[in-house]
């Protein structure tokens, strides 16, 4: 956690990394959260049948944005809900 969030504001960047990388760029104030995301995947798949074989390229870009409600639970434990909104587009 940096000092900043501790002050109720701040900047961060996080990551999720499931067969794809997403980058987050978590905007905190003190009592929301604001997350945009950036998304971008490419891979070739082979697809062969009986008498031919074929490369397929894929290749996804997705734009995205999260607002969250901040609520207090208890001393230093929070809660954060609210929704999660996105832009994707598809190459096949």
């Amino acid at each position: 956690m940096s000092h900043a969030f501790a002050n109720g504001t701040g900047y961060g960047i996080g990551a999720a990394i499931d067969n794809e990388l997403t980058i987050y760029f978590p905007v905190k104030a003190t009592d929301y959260l604001i997350e945009p995301s950036v998304l971008v995947f490419s891979r070739t798949e082979k697809r062969t049948d009986t008498n031919t074989s074929q490369n397929n390229d894929l290749e996804v870009k997705e734009i995205g944005i999260g607002i969250f409600k901040n609520a207090a639970v208890y001393d230093k434990i929070f809660i954060y809900y609210g929704a999660r909104a996105g832009y994707t587009e598809k190459n096949p």
